[in-house]
């Protein structure tokens, strides 16, 4: 469930409002935001919003 919903918000905001607003989102920390897309293997997500 919490991958769903970090990548859903990653699609959903990072393009044009980044990380940041990815993690107010979700009402998490910036730090905790790139340990879950590490833990998730989510950083293939990253790469095509780029």
């Amino acid at each position: 469930m919490e991958k769903h919903l970090v990548s859903r918000a990653l699609r959903s905001f990072c393009k044009n409002e980044g990380k940041q607003r990815v993690a107010d989102e979700l009402g998490i920390g910036i730090a905790t935001l790139y340990r879950k897309i590490k833990k998730y293997d989510l950083e293939h997500e990253m790469s095509e919003l780029s």
